[in-house]
């Protein structure tokens, strides 16, 4: 396993939080986590040195009478939201995603601070989204 993948899981279970892990069949990890009741797939590249992570998150799908509606929210909230990416995926999901480059060193923590980071504006703009697809 990846060992930036291995710390975040000693940082996951440290703090007594449960996970799943998948093998990505490239020597890579994904590590889901639900956490505040969001659940987050967090991914470790095993093409490099698991330095690049990915974190994913489904917010809802989105119905297609409400496509537009959304897509604009997604553009206003990528202006007001620096550390995260809002996107409809070709599924019809809404997604918010982050990618980012970690240090062995600090791995275990820095992805516990992306991924709080992450969830924290998740919950501030999932409201808006829930407005448009049920209003």
């Amino acid at each position: 396993m990846v060992t930036n993948a291995e710390m975040f899981i000693a940082t996951l279970e440290a703090r007594g939080l449960k996970y799943t892990t998948n093998d990505l069949g490239n020597g890579g990890v994904a590590v889901g986590v639900m956490f505040d009741y969001i659940m987050t797939h967090v991914i470790f590249d095993g093409r490099d040195d698991g330095s690049h992570v990915a974190f994913r998150t489904r917010l809802e799908g989105c119905p297609a009478d409400k496509m537009t509606d959304i897509i604009v929210l997604c553009n206003s909230l990528n202006e007001k939201y620096r550390w995260v990416k809002f996107y409809v995926s070709t599924e019809n999901n809404i997604m918010i995603e982050d990618d980012a480059i970690v240090s062995p060193d600090t791995a275990g923590e820095e992805c516990f601070e992306l991924l709080i980071r992450t969830v924290s504006i998740i919950k501030d703009v999932k409201p808006s989204f829930m407005k448009i697809i049920y209003s």
